[in-house]
């Protein structure tokens, strides 16, 4: 643990207050609880307290902050003690988001095997960038992409949408804003019977599960990001850019990585206001689409641009059905989908802009 830590966790006392009475002011009652964390839709209700005006302060990812998740479980409210750090990388700075995404650490709660959170260690919170309703639209976008990307492949995270009520340590104003869950990558690796590849900083294109690159590839294109890669990473450590890499266990060094994607926010379809695309790239705004994946054979090609495709009504459904998304934004959701979607359907325009750009 670092010196930061150990510091800031000397200076502040944690002051465990009851939530039960705020979990039933602001939320609507009637939701049930489900047995996994990711076994439903339905939205979770949640109490966050904690040092918040430190954490957006500091935006320091080095600094754990002790907090409390409280959660109702209809029978009786559970409060879990947790500890709250940051993470991120653009919605780090203030600049961009007034409220940085949270990493929350459920090891000492020992009461969390009643709760959807049971078998959790540290799970990813995305949370609503800022105030205004574009924010919301933001955030929601950026949720339904894994919906997305959950219906063509199981090798993909999973997510809980949650409504968050926040409180800050020894305060009195409750503020509710929307967040989201993301699936641990160990429970991912588990369900799809791989296991994590750690301390892989970089490998090549050929060292890829093929079908599997193609079809991110696509879906990238699909969305519009162009903030990934599936073999590198801008800093050093863990391969790769918004991407994880598995592998068969006990698998030896000629069994291809299994690539995954997350970290949608800097997509087209999503255009937050904040993102801006890599200057190498030719383009000069995030919804400029461009194809960023490897040329790989024909009949693999082939296969990805035809599972997207196939899913192409359920996808559209998914955008244009949600309740969540305002109406400005899912109209234009649905069409920015759409022009992704022409670029697999007419032959001229998969031939220019997805086999005429890949690398």
């Amino acid at each position: 643990m670092s010196l930061k830590r150990m510091s800031r966790k000397s200076m502040y006392t944690h002051q465990h207050i009851n939530l039960a009475i705020l979990l039933s002011i602001i939320f609507t009652p009637g939701w049930v609880m489900a047995d996994g964390m990711f076994d439903t839709d339905a939205p979770l209700k949640i109490a966050l307290e904690a040092d918040f005006n430190g954490m957006a302060a500091a935006r320091d990812k080095t600094i754990d902050y002790p907090g409390t998740l409280t959660i109702d479980t209809l029978a009786n409210p559970i409060a879990l003690p947790i500890e709250l750090s940051l993470r991120g990388a653009s919605r780090l700075k203030t600049s961009n988001c007034r409220y940085p995404p949270l990493r929350v650490d459920f090891k000492k709660s020992e009461q969390k095997a009643t709760t959807p959170f049971a078998g959790e260690g540290d799970m990813k919170l995305v949370v609503q960038c800022g105030n205004s309703s574009k924010f919301i639209d933001y955030l929601r976008t950026e949720f339904l992409i894994y919906k997305l990307l959950n219906k063509i492949t199981p090798l993909s995270y999973r997510v809980r949408w949650v409504e968050i009520a926040y409180r800050e340590s020894g305060g009195s104003k409750i503020h509710v804003r929307p967040g989201f869950f993301v699936e641990r990558k160990k429970n991912l690796a588990r369900r799809n019977n791989l296991k994590p590849a750690n301390e892989v900083e970089e490998i090549f294109h050929s060292q890829l599960d093929a079908s599997q690159a193609a079809l991110l590839e696509h879906f990238q294109y699909l969305i519009g990001n162009t903030d990934y890669s599936l073999v590198q990473s801008n800093d050093p450590g863990e391969c790769c850019h918004n991407a994880k890499l598995l592998r068969v266990k006990d698998a030896d060094e000629q069994v291809p990585y299994t690539p995954i994607i997350y970290d949608f926010d800097a997509a087209g379809l999503v255009n937050t206001a904040y993102s801006v695309p890599a200057t190498s790239l030719g383009i000069q705004h995030v919804s400029q689409r461009l194809y960023r994946g490897a040329c790989r054979d024909p009949a693999i090609m082939e296969s990805a641009r035809s599972n997207l495709l196939q899913h192409q009504a359920t996808l559209t459904d998914i955008i244009k059905t949600d309740p969540l998304l305002h109406g400005g934004k899912k109209k234009s959701a649905v069409k920015y989908l759409k022009r992704g979607f022409d670029a697999f359907t007419l032959e001229k325009r998969y031939q220019r802009f997805i086999l005429g750009k890949c690398l």
